[in-house]
């Protein structure tokens, strides 16, 4: 496409004219569309420039040269010069869904835009998202490393991986939290927030883990400033420094990994995938089952389990004590945390 780029000069804008600029709407898109994440709307940007370019030569074009151009011809055509480019199927997909977006926002600003042609354009196959699930005790060998052991702000990053595994909130989605977010009950503390695709979220904590939180943070409840601001290179950086102290450094694990830990760690404690998608704030529960795919454990059912039971004749009462516990350390890190809290309840009553 670079050889038959489109050049018409009566199209070319002077560097000091911005009427009719696509870029003025490709600016006015990508902050509408970014509203919660600078990352997005950088990549937004970053992705329209770079179509702009290959496509007319230029970004300093007017708005009607895109709009009579625009096809799903052309965004074919474009897309075989990223695919000759050697660009990863995942990387492609998003830049020509950052194009897609914008084609929807100038259909709806009242271009005239061959939306139905676009909007078909169908994604290239990827290979299935590699990061690692955390278990339990992994995910909790990474917060408290951080905790103990970063020489910047290490309290901080360890409330917000602690955050991260708790809620299954993404880390942009974090960043953008404050005080106010937080609506203290007499029981829990209700996180609210917007996370990708700007879609709500709204999350239950214990009073304990948000009190301490705002206790160790020191944190003002009236406040409207964010509590965190860690870019994707702090978290890079940060876990490879856990992992290469903690001995994972051969693994795929990157902060992502503590939502897939708490979509995991969801499912594992209810077995209801329902449960699991909430926690994920997926909107489609495909990608609940990609999640649970990876740290998938062939699963039992209930009348081979039975016939376990029944042919061992298992009774509590005939062990002892010692091997209660032991049998007890092997389940599930989520089916302890749920004896755990039963007993805490027991504790209380009496």
């Amino acid at each position: 496409m670079t050889a038959s780029v489109i050049r018409l000069e009566n199209h070319i804008m002077s560097s000091k004219s911005v009427t009719n600029s696509v870029m003025s709407l490709v600016n006015e898109f990508a902050n509408e569309a970014g509203a919660n994440s600078q990352s997005t709307k950088l990549a937004y940007l970053n992705d329209l420039k770079q179509y702009l370019s290959k496509v007319f030569g230029s970004e300093n074009i007017k708005v009607d040269l895109v709009v009579y151009t625009m096809s799903r011809k052309q965004l074919i055509q474009y897309r075989s010069v990223l695919i000759d480019n050697k660009l990863k199927p995942s990387t492609i997909n998003r830049k020509m869904s950052a194009i897609i977006e914008f084609a929807k926002f100038l259909y709806n600003s009242g271009y005239e835009i061959d939306l139905v042609g676009i909007n078909n354009i169908a994604k290239l196959k990827t290979s299935k998202n590699s990061y690692e699930v955390l278990s339990y005790d992994e995910a909790l060998e990474f917060i408290n490393w951080f905790k103990e052991n970063e020489k910047e702000k290490a309290i901080e990053k360890y409330y917000y991986t602690a955050l991260a595994f708790d809620t299954g909130v993404r880390a942009e989605a974090l960043n953008n939290i404050t005080p106010q977010s937080f609506i203290w009950k007499k029981e829990e503390v209700v996180l609210k927030g917007v996370d990708k695709g700007k879609k709500q979220f709204i999350k239950s904590l214990s009073l304990e883990f948000a009190s301490a939180m705002f206790s160790d943070l020191h944190l003002d409840k009236e406040s409207t400033e964010s509590i965190f601001n860690f870019s994707s290179e702090v978290r890079y950086k940060m876990m490879k420094r856990a992992k290469k102290a903690l001995g994972y450094e051969n693994r795929n694990i990157t902060f992502h990994s503590f939502k897939k830990g708490a979509v995991n760690y969801a499912y594992e404690a209810t077995k209801d995938i329902q449960v699991a998608r909430q926690v994920g704030n997926h909107a489609n529960i495909n990608t609940t089952q990609i999640y649970l795919e990876d740290n998938k454990q062939v699963f039992q059912g209930a009348i081979s389990n039975k016939q376990k039971i029944d042919t061992a004749d298992i009774r509590f009462s005939d062990y002892s004590k010692t091997e209660l516990i032991e049998a007890l350390g092997n389940l599930p890190e989520a089916t302890q945390s749920m004896l755990k809290k039963e007993l805490a309840s027991l504790t209380q009553i009496k």
